[in-house]
């Protein structure tokens, strides 16, 4: 299990790296990523998993809640429980907010993989789920659901990445996860499906 402590000082290394940004937007959030991403390389390299790495502003990080979670589909249906991981946080002490934010499969030589999902100041630590829908003996593909960054506004939803497999070994097929019609087919043609969304809100802090 040693690449697992890299992976979760790795983690933390990125969950740390935020910084405040001092640019008044008319969105709540701006997401984006960065082709052939440092993070993500290193982890090829290192041969630890797969991560979906983002960057991710928020313009009034004092008054927004942030949920971030991955759906799991098998066959073509819902699997249960719906949400395999998931991470909310918010209300920062600043106005606003900028960092890496993203999700993380650990892939050891022997045992179950790890997940794990991070953002600006916070990070939940690879851990097995109870309901793992991923054969490591089966091919698999993964992706960015977007070219070009991305705004949310208070309330919005976006499947912002994707990870597939298919039923058949030495077979996996290219997928559209760029439009909203291709993820519905991959849910229905693919064995396995792992969605990756995020959820903003704007709202007063409880006391």
């Amino acid at each position: 299990m040693r690449n697992a402590f890299v992976y979760a000082a790795l983690l933390l290394l990125l969950a740390g790296c935020s910084m405040s940004a001092s640019v008044d937007d008319e969105h709540l959030a701006y997401i984006s990523h960065e082709q052939e991403d440092e993070h993500e390389k290193m982890y090829r390299e290192m041969g630890i998993g797969i991560l979906l790495n983002y960057n991710l502003r928020l313009t009034k990080a004092d008054e927004t809640w942030v949920n971030v979670w991955v759906e799991g589909f098998e066959d073509g249906k819902p699997m249960s429980p719906l949400h395999i991981a998931e991470l909310s946080y918010g209300f920062a002490m600043d106005e606003t907010q900028e960092g890496n934010m993203g999700f993380g499969i650990i892939q050891p030589a022997e045992g179950e993989e790890l997940f794990s999902l991070y953002a600006p100041g916070t990070t939940s630590a690879p851990k097995k789920v109870s309901n793992n829908p991923i054969d490591p003996e089966m091919p698999y593909g993964w992706g960015y659901t977007m070219d070009e960054e991305i705004t949310l506004d208070s309330g919005d939803t976006k499947v912002i990445g994707v990870y597939y497999q298919s039923g058949k070994k030495g077979e996996i097929r290219s997928v559209d996860v760029k439009s909203e019609e291709g993820i519905e087919r991959m849910i229905t043609d693919e064995n396995v499906v792992l969605l990756l969304k995020i959820k903003v809100e704007q709202k007063e802090p409880e006391n």
